[in-house]
């Protein structure tokens, strides 16, 4: 299957199953080989709750390669 530009994820394209799949599976890798670091960035925000131990905000700073 061939892609105008098939570097670039585009949301728009129709449903597929398998192709989700195939570019959930590849994401990951692809984000990594372009990150540097990825840097805190203020206090993350803890969840108030009795039913859920989480975080409600959590903001980081991603550099690039």
């Amino acid at each position: 299957m061939q892609f105008e530009d098939p570097r670039k994820f585009d949301t728009g394209l129709s449903a597929n199953r398998h192709l989700a799949l195939v570019e959930m599976r590849t994401l990951p890798g692809e984000l990594l080989d372009r990150i540097e670091t990825v840097e805190l960035e203020g206090d993350p925000v803890c969840a108030m709750s009795t039913f859920i131990c989480g975080l409600n905000r959590l903001s980081l700073r991603i550099v690039e390669r």
